[in-house]
C-alpha cells in the first residue's frame, strides 16, 4: 500500500502524522541516528492500523536521508490487548481483578501526585460470588452482570445474594456475610 504514495506521512493517522513528522526531521538533521516507534496508521479502505517503524540516517547522492522499515503489527497489538485484558480483568464479573485494581490504583496516584490533586477511592465488595458458582457452575454465571443473559434461577439467586439490607423500601434477604 505504502509503495503508492510520495511519502509515509501519507499513510500515517492524522494524530500521529507531526509526531512522524518530526522524527523525521531529527534524523535528518543528524540530532538522531537511529529510533523505533510505533504509530497509527490509515489503510487504502480506511480502517486504522498499528505500525512499527525503524529508520536510521543515511545518505544518498551525498545528501542526508532517511532508510528505514514500516512493519503492521496491529495484530499483534491486538493479541498484547487481549492479554492484558485477561491479565487484569476477571472473565466472570468483567471487573479489574487484584492486578488490575493495583495496576490502576498505581497509575492515578501517580499522576494525583503530581498535579498535587486529591483522589477519591471508592469500593465495593461483592459477596456471595463464590457460592453462586459453586451451586450452578462457571458457565450459568459467564454474564452475572447482565440479568437477560442469565437463566431465571441464577438471576433468583444473585439477587439473593447481592440485595442490600440496608436500602430503604426493601425487605427482601440480604448478601450473605462472611465469616472473619
Amino acid at each position: 500500500e505504502m509503495m503508492a504514495f510520495p511519502s509515509v506521512l501519507d499513510v500515517i493517522a492524522d494524530e500521529d502524522r507531526d509526531l512522524v513528522r518530526e522524527k523525521m526531521r531529527q534524523r535528518l538533521s543528524g540530532e538522531i541516528g537511529a529510533i523505533e516507534y510505533t504509530v497509527r496508521a490509515i489503510r487504502k479502505n480506511t480502517t486504522q492500523m498499528v505500525m512499527d517503524i525503524r529508520s536510521v540516517r543515511t545518505t544518498l547522492g551525498g545528501k542526508a536521508a532517511v532508510l528505514g522499515t514500516v512493519v503492521d503489527i496491529t495484530a499483534r497489538k491486538q493479541l498484547e490487548d487481549a492479554l492484558r485484558a485477561l491479565a487484569l480483568i476477571d472473565e466472570l464479573t468483567g471487573l479489574y481483578n487484584r492486578r488490575g485494581f493495583m495496576t490502576l490504583a498505581e497509575r492515578q496516584l501517580t499522576l494525583v501526585r503530581r498535579k498535587h490533586q486529591c483522589l477519591v477511592l471508592v469500593a465495593a465488595d461483592l459477596d456471595g460470588l463464590k457460592e453462586i458458582n459453586d451451586r450452578f457452575g462457571w458457565a450459568e454465571m459467564s454474564s452475572p452482570c447482565f440479568p437477560s443473559k442469565r437463566p431465571p434461577r441464577v438471576s433468583r439467586c444473585w439477587s439473593t445474594a447481592c440485595t442490600p439490607t440496608s436500602r430503604p423500601g426493601t425487605n427482601g434477604p440480604g448478601p450473605p456475610t462472611r465469616s472473619r
